[in-house]
């Protein structure tokens, strides 16, 4: 009976070997992503806390 923890030690390596450069790229869009995100987030709040109304409540 063939070592199963050495075949499938293999076939990790030949699958990650196959699909890294996916991995990676999926990896950065996601990372760019959030960072656009958290971008937005923070422009957003700079304008309405600088450019928004003068009163924050209306009379």
């Amino acid at each position: 009976m063939p070592n199963l923890k050495h075949t499938f030690s293999i076939r990790f390596e030949r699958f990650a070997e196959r699909h890294a450069d996916q991995f990676g790229h999926i990896l950065l869009i996601g990372v760019a992503v959030g960072l656009g995100f958290f971008a937005g987030l923070a422009v957003g709040h700079y304008v309405a806390v600088n450019f928004g109304p003068m009163d924050s409540l209306p009379s």
